[in-house]
């Protein structure tokens, strides 16, 4: 259920999207860790509460000085609605690939709000041509 709630707070798809999460986690340093436990505990009965997080107090601004690029630079390929809002919340740029999972609500938002392409090829040619 943490997993669930985190995912959907991080604008991907509810009881779908938590593998991504998990794995993007495996890769981490629990540099939040003690910040994230005043924010999410356990309420007894194998029921846990969360307080309203507000993910910019968790973004290390020295990421992008330690990397030389800004997030603005950066660009999510993905293939839901949730891959496009997290690039969004991120201030990166994004492109959806609709696959049979994709829902016909995202593909007209992502028109409005980002790119749309019709494969991954075509995905990464619109990031090479570039997205502006």
């Amino acid at each position: 259920m943490l997993y669930e709630s985190l995912a959907e707070h991080l604008g991907f798809k509810r009881s779908s999207d938590e593998y991504k999460v998990m794995a993007m986690g495996s890769y981490g340093r629990p540099t939040y860790a003690e910040r994230l436990a005043e924010l999410v505990y356990a309420c007894g009965e194998g029921t846990f509460r969360t307080e309203p997080i507000g993910w910019t107090a968790f973004t290390d601004p020295r990421l992008a000085d330690a990397l030389g690029v800004h997030t603005s630079r950066c660009v999510m390929i993905g293939d839901t609605g949730g891959d496009v809002a997290a690039a969004q919340a991120a201030q990166a740029k994004a492109v959806l690939v609709p696959t049979e999972r994709t829902r016909c609500t995202e593909i007209s938002d992502a028109r409005v709000n980002a790119k749309v392409a019709a494969s991954l090829d075509e995905a990464v040619t619109l990031v090479l041509e570039g997205l502006d």
